[in-house]
């Protein structure tokens, strides 16, 4: 029963709250999701989240270092190839 308390709060959230927030808003509704140590996919999802805020930001460093967490918790995760290829136009020596 755990779980699934976790899962809606994770999935007001991500959908709901996250979803129509500013970047940084949104930064600080995955934080607190992350602090719910959900599954390794489920993290490596919200990392992603991070990363496309901090993309959106301009802040690239923090977008690759979210990135890449994502990436050692799940190394097929669905949409990373396409914020790989963003992060590549903006950090120059670009390597995952």
């Amino acid at each position: 029963m755990l779980h699934e308390i976790k899962e809606r709060i994770r999935n007001i959230y991500c959908r709901n709250l996250a979803r129509n927030a500013t970047p940084e808003k949104a930064l600080g509704y995955y934080e607190k999701v992350l602090r719910l140590n959900l599954y390794k996919n489920e993290n490596a999802f919200i990392h992603k989240k991070i990363a496309e805020c901090y993309l959106k930001l301009k802040e690239y460093e923090k977008a690759l270092q979210h990135l890449n967490i994502a990436l050692s918790l799940k190394p097929n995760l669905q949409g990373a190839g396409k914020l790989k290829t963003k992060l590549k136009q903006h950090i120059p020596n670009f390597a995952i």
